[in-house]
């Protein structure tokens, strides 16, 4: 046995480099050309196996870039939901020597099934341009496991026209359709359509833990409120004047971050994890495009304030965090 597992293991380790020194010629990340193809699909399914032995492909720095890509895709995410999360309760319970192989009871599928949205946002639309402050929104939306939201990227000269004010009058971004409603399917504002998401799509959310108390709560309705209505419109029209963002940094803009947000937001975050404690919330999702848009203008600094620069970091390895905030975004959508 232990021979041929060592013989198994060099079989997969001469099939792994080959593929990695013999394909991705595209900068795309793809093992051949420019597009997802059914060979992707074929070698994705793999390395899928290989991650529930833990099996670490580090060293394949090609198939490594290649799986990050494939993992974050809507697709992927969408169909490895439920799998994801049997194998981390198949991970976290304790393991008996004796047994070869591992039984999931049905009652365990069932505890997982149901703790898997049955709204996942499939009658949902948003209008967003990335960067935006829709942004929030869509991480929200894919916190709560809201994977088959819809987005529509419009453009500036579209949401001053008439088929966009009929969703919001206002002609600004975000604004949320839900098509589920027969009246008030057109919820604009920010603020109110993550109440929305948070209050009546997914009332049951992990991102109110149960273990709040009325601190807590307290902490995150100030939060929620001086980011959307104070802190974000301040940063942005403080600091770039047009509402985009320049070259240089506005003292003003600096002053504010300096004088309102670092001093608050430490003595919140204390020794915790997130602002709110030691569990990702709601809270951080306001907090956190607040300080993305901080971020992009080289405020956040680790040498003077590495509580908030380690806290920040942390937001950012959230796995949702890329598919609301792609890498190669337009500094001049932030707005």
């Amino acid at each position: 046995m232990i021979l041929k597992t060592q013989k198994t293991t060099s079989n997969v380790k001469s099939q792994l480099q080959f593929i990695n020194n013999n394909f991705f010629k595209s900068s795309s990340n793809y093992l051949v050309g420019s597009s997802l193809t059914l060979a992707d699909v074929a070698l994705a399914t793999n390395l899928g196996h290989l991650e529930i032995i833990d099996y670490d492909i580090s060293q394949y720095e090609n198939i490594s870039k290649f799986w990050t890509k494939i993992q974050l895709t809507e697709s992927f995410l969408i169909c490895h939901a439920l799998f994801y999360k049997i194998l981390k309760d198949i991970r976290t319970k304790p393991r008996r020597p004796s047994v070869v192989k591992t039984v999931v009871k049905s009652d365990t599928v069932e505890s997982i099934t149901s703790s898997i949205p049955e709204n996942r946002g499939e009658n949902l639309r948003l209008y967003h341009i990335t960067g935006t402050r829709g942004t929030r929104v869509l991480w929200l939306a894919h916190e709560l496991g809201l994977d088959l939201i819809r987005v529509v990227q419009v453009k500036w000269t579209t949401i001053k026209k008439k088929e966009f004010l009929d969703i919001n009058p206002n002609g600004l971004l975000p604004a949320l359709v839900d098509e589920s409603l027969q009246e008030g399917k057109n919820i604009f504002e920010g603020g109110a359509i993550c109440d929305y998401l948070l209050y009546v799509v997914c009332p049951n959310s992990p991102l109110f833990p149960k273990s709040w108390t009325a601190d807590n709560w307290s902490k995150h309705f100030v939060w929620k409120h001086w980011t959307i209505v104070t802190l974000d419109g301040r940063l942005l029209s403080k600091m770039f004047g047009s509402g985009k963002v320049g070259n240089m940094i506005n003292k003003t803009g600096q002053k504010i971050y300096e004088a309102l947000i670092i001093p608050h937001l430490e003595r919140d975050l204390d020794d915790n994890l997130f602002v709110n404690g030691n569990e990702f919330s709601a809270t951080d999702i306001y907090v956190g495009y607040t300080l993305f848009v901080a971020d992009q203008l080289k405020l956040i600094k680790a040498s003077s304030n590495p509580k908030i620069a380690n806290y920040f970091a942390r937001l950012k390895q959230r796995p949702c965090w890329p598919r609301a905030f792609p890498e190669n975004i337009k500094k001049k959508n932030i707005q």
